[in-house]
């Protein structure tokens, strides 16, 4: 079988942390690379043993040589430091013109109304296969957690919280002096899991936010209440003042619980491959209802590391198999489990939340 070749462009973190580990690894790919800028470029082929004449430095040149597939547009959407913006919005422009399947990353519009364009590009256009990178969807733990419990019946509940520990002087500057949206880039992931979870139509919405007044008037506190047509309730809460990077995810099933939480590193993967906010660790409880009143029954305790595809920061948190997943459906003409036209539903909330 021929392999298929996959753009990928903008070399940055998340090029070299969280994608390139993965699709380096695929046997059924080859992976050509594209950036603007001569030193990342350069790095990058380096790190990866990617040969010099799978390097581009023009997005359009690329395609017209290689012929790609699919395309990663792995550039920010939004800049720090003044910096000038990047042509993230002109990318995806040029992907979909040439009929490429292709994947961003999170959020897919810094608000609603850049998500709704890049949503009518793709719709406009023959590309069936887009996807945003919300890769906590395919988190194995959360999956395993959710298999358990629709092996019981229906999910009634459930409750996704994401806190960082911003908390220094410099944190608030910064964020005040780029404008930076906490919700819609940062905490989006646990709302998007929030949205996306019930596999259902929300009918009901209700939030809130704050603002704490030393924090140079940013919102860094959001709470979230959604109700769904199949019956579903689903919470969201995220604080970027809190004690820590932690993630907490509750489902509740019929008889039974499951309670995700991020914990340290105990050694089992490689320090190198992992960090305390990909580990985690599930507390799943089941009754039969004989005893309600009783004492707690022992629950079952698995690790993400017990069901990762890898044992890497990449198979713990998602990204492994996210990329497997789009790699599949590009191949196969598919729409994903993260269109562009789900993935904008989620940056709605976002501005409804900033707007409440």
């Amino acid at each position: 079988m021929d392999k298929m070749k996959i753009g990928v462009v903008g070399l940055g973190g998340a090029a070299n942390h969280y994608h390139l580990p993965c699709l380096t690894r695929f046997e059924d790919v080859e992976v050509y690379l594209c950036d603007a800028w001569e030193e990342p470029l350069r790095n990058t082929r380096a790190k990866w043993d990617i040969p010099e004449e799978r390097t581009f430095r023009d997005l359009s040149e690329m395609l017209r040589q290689v012929d790609p597939s699919c395309v990663f547009v792995l550039l920010p959407q939004y800049t720090r430091d003044g910096r000038p913006p990047t042509p993230y919005e002109e990318y995806v422009a040029t992907v979909l013109r040439a009929g490429k399947a292709i994947f961003v990353e999170k959020p897919l519009g810094v608000n609603g109304d850049q998500a709704r364009r890049l949503v009518s590009m793709a719709n406009s256009s023959d590309v069936r296969t887009t996807m945003c990178g919300f890769q906590r969807r395919f988190n194995p733990l959360l999956r395993y957690a959710l298999k358990r419990i629709h092996d019981r019946g229906p999910l009634l509940q459930c409750s996704f919280s994401f806190f960082k520990g911003m908390v220094r002087k410099e944190h608030c500057e910064e964020a005040a002096f780029t404008g930076y949206n906490w919700l819609t880039l940062d905490l989006v992931h646990c709302l998007d899991l929030a949205r996306w979870t019930p596999r259902a139509e929300l009918v009901d919405f209700h939030s809130s936010k704050r603002v704490y007044p030393t924090q140079n008037k940013l919102f860094s506190e959001f709470h979230a209440m959604a109700t769904f047509n199949n019956g579903v309730t689903s919470f969201f809460s995220g604080n970027v003042r809190a004690g820590g990077r932690i993630l907490r995810f509750e489902l509740h099933g019929h008889g039974i619980s499951a309670f995700l939480t991020s914990e340290p590193n105990d050694g089992t993967v490689p320090k190198e491959e992992s960090t305390s906010h990909h580990d985690m660790v599930a507390h799943i409880f089941t009754t039969d209802g004989t005893r309600p009143y009783g004492p707690l029954p022992e629950p079952e305790i698995v690790h993400s590391y017990d069901v990762s595809p890898v044992p890497t920061q990449q198979g713990l948190a998602g990204w492994w198999d996210q990329a497997r997943h789009f790699v599949d459906c590009a191949r196969d003409g598919k729409s994903t489990d993260s269109s562009f036209e789900d993935a904008c539903k989620t940056i709605e909330l976002c501005d409804l939340i900033l707007m409440t």
